[in-house]
């Protein structure tokens, strides 16, 4: 059994798990599929942990029951403290919120994707953005799917994006941050590499300086015009509450007046 005395906070706890293992911090690191430095910005408090990656460590380390739970504990969650139908009664609540959300940013296109970055859901300006960009062949597009393949796998977009690159580069940086704190999206990366080979390799790279932002600039030259967007990213709850930050909204809103001019035309 290991024993906590002296340790009062969470990375102190993760320290002394690890070392019972036998554990280096690069050798954790590896077994839970994150970096190093991850690993000892946990331990000197840099960085506050998410449920799911406390979850995830205690699972790579293979802890007790005893051990979870204070780990749980320090970490500022209580252990199982919800039930199934608080769970429901709250992801209830936020898929309302996202409904009226969607509904009301029409038509402006908007979507909603999860922390794999599936597609899960749709409103009507984004519907008609399909409808635009893919005619007929819009039908065959069957929800969740990858944003990815939405993106960059489909013909319509690829011959429209300008800066294709800078696109799939932000979503790929994305990815990887969220493999550091979501056990969910520890293998995404390289299934999205299987699943799009036409990606050139290069684009895959992990960059440690890339600053995340919720914000991305999309120009589309369609038909010799050029219609220029904001995406913004807007992510519904935190990651400390019972799990609505894996609901994410992605609000488009026109950035020149051609753009504006589509847009309205859906309504």
């Amino acid at each position: 059994m290991v024993k906590f005395a002296g340790a009062e906070t969470f990375g102190q706890v993760l320290k002394a798990l690890r070392k019972a293992q036998g554990l280096s911090q690069m050798a954790f690191a590896e077994r839970a599929n994150t970096t190093t430095r991850n690993i000892s910005n946990l331990e000197t408090g840099k960085t506050t942990p998410t449920r799911s990656m406390v979850k995830r460590l205690s699972t790579c380390l293979q802890s007790s029951d005893q051990s979870y739970s204070e780990l749980m504990r320090v970490a500022g969650f209580a252990y199982d403290s919800h039930s199934n139908n608080e769970v429901e009664e709250y992801q209830g609540e936020v898929q309302l919120a996202v409904d009226l959300l969607l509904s009301r940013h029409s038509p402006y296109p908007a979507i909603v994707v999860n922390r794999r970055y599936e597609v899960i859901q749709i409103n009507e300006g984004f519907r008609a953005a399909l409808i635009f960009l893919m005619g007929d062949s819009y039908s065959e597009l069957k929800l969740p799917i990858s944003l990815f393949n939405v993106l960059f796998g489909l013909d319509a977009f690829n011959d429209s994006f300008v800066e294709r690159e800078r696109y799939t580069r932000f979503l790929i940086q994305r990815v990887y941050r969220e493999q550091l704190n979501n056990i969910d999206s520890a293998s995404l990366i390289n299934e999205l590499r299987s699943e799009l080979p036409h990606i050139p390799d290069s684009w895959w790279s992990f960059d440690p300086h890339y600053q995340p932002s919720p914000n991305l600039r999309t120009d589309l030259q369609i038909l010799g015009e050029s219609y220029e967007a904001l995406g913004v990213l807007q992510s519904i709850g935190s990651p400390h509450d019972l799990g609505g930050n894996s609901t994410r909204v992605i609000l488009v809103y026109p950035l020149n007046e051609p753009a504006e001019q589509l847009f309205n035309s859906w309504g």
